[in-house]
């Protein structure tokens, strides 16, 4: 798994946990 990737899955699960962005 590349840096990117990794960042993007935090990134999500954050924004996930911290707001719902459920579309």
């Amino acid at each position: 798994m590349t840096n990117a990737a990794a960042r993007d899955g935090r990134l999500l699960e954050i924004r996930d946990t911290s707001t719902p962005w459920t579309l």
